[in-house]
């Protein structure tokens, strides 16, 4: 794999997801809490989520990305083990070390990668979902007031019985 590709995931595919859950999940005060909260899902919707390419869109493509290079990494940490089996020692054996050590880094940033755009996506749809539910709640509570208000201000009528 070229060195390219792991520039792309440490600095673009690392930080996104990575930036936009701290966003989301930080134990902010409820005041300063919603509007950041709704700016980020706002941002989130408006360039992350919608379809921009044969109706793919960006999240899908950086998931996929993700996940092919988690793939390829696990394939090449698998192979590096081999090839330090069969090394002969001295350098030979001190290269092969090497090589492990660092596609297995590579293994783990890519993992770490593909589940923070999986725990993106799901932390974004339950933080809208709250966001939906809050606002129905407000909805239902000033028509609940708004009938309090009505039957209180209603005489009341004697039962017959």
């Amino acid at each position: 794999m070229m060195a390219g590709n792991w520039s792309v995931v440490v600095n673009i595919l690392f930080p996104i997801p990575f930036t936009f859950l701290l966003i989301l999940c930080l134990p902010l005060p409820a005041i300063v809490a919603v509007p950041v909260r709704r700016v980020a899902n706002y941002i989130l919707k408006k360039i992350i989520f919608p379809p921009v390419l044969g109706g793919m869109n960006v999240y899908q493509i950086v998931t996929l990305f993700s996940a092919f290079l988690f793939t390829e990494s696990l394939w090449q940490t698998m192979t590096a083990n081999d090839k330090l089996l069969h090394a002969a020692g001295g350098h030979g054996e001190q290269q092969a070390r090497c090589m492990k050590w660092r596609h297995e880094r590579n293994f783990w940033i890519a993992l770490f990668s593909l589940v923070s755009w999986l725990i993106l996506y799901r932390v974004h749809r339950i933080t809208e979902e709250l966001d939906e539910l809050r606002a129905r709640l407000k909805i239902a509570e000033g028509k609940s007031a708004q009938i309090e208000k009505t039957a209180a201000t209603s005489p009341e009528k004697p039962h017959s019985h």
